[in-house]
């Protein structure tokens, strides 16, 4: 049996767990998903497993596995450029980190165009790196700046946005 649990979102555990996702995307009124999973899911069937669910809810959905790991912003521009072609609305994140990475950066982007133009710091020289940083410390602090209820919704954001950052610059 499924297990549910409200945080800030809704999470389901348990046996069952991935027929809720129809339920959920039914509730709240999404049209057509944009799942990510990596080519080896895909290869090995797992990802069917929810495509199954989809299928059987009759929801339309996008696939996409231009995903490697440890994936690169240009994954993500793809991404995004992919989501927006095929008019999803909603995002399922299939597999380990690296699905998990893109299908959140995706989601950031989406959600805040305004960081549509993030780069690659990796050879880039200190100084411009630093420049670069504080351009989306910047922008990260406007987005502090919205409301109570924005804020709650764009805390999982954030860290995803701080997180991604961190790993740039190393």
């Amino acid at each position: 049996m499924a297990q549910r649990f409200i945080l800030n979102g809704t999470s389901y555990h348990g046996k069952g767990a991935i027929k809720e996702i129809a339920t959920e995307a039914v509730a709240r009124g999404f049209k057509k998903a944009f799942v990510c999973s990596d080519p080896d899911l895909i290869k090995f069937g797992v990802t069917k497993k929810v495509l199954d669910v989809l299928d059987e809810n009759n929801l339309a959905y996008e696939v996409y596995s231009d995903i490697k790991p440890n994936p690169t912003v240009e994954n993500v521009k793809t991404g995004v450029q992919a989501f927006k072609d095929a008019g999803t609305d909603y995002l399922i994140a299939i597999g380990g980190g690296s699905s998990m990475d893109t299908a959140k950066a995706i989601g950031i982007i989406i959600n805040n165009p305004e960081f549509a133009d993030v780069v690659s710091l990796e050879g880039v020289a200190p100084t411009k790196k630093s420049s670069l940083l504080q351009q989306h410390l910047v922008r990260l602090q406007r987005l502090l700046s919205t409301t109570l209820s924005q804020i709650q919704a764009r805390i999982v954001r954030w860290y995803v946005l701080i997180h991604m950052t961190f790993l740039l610059l190393q």
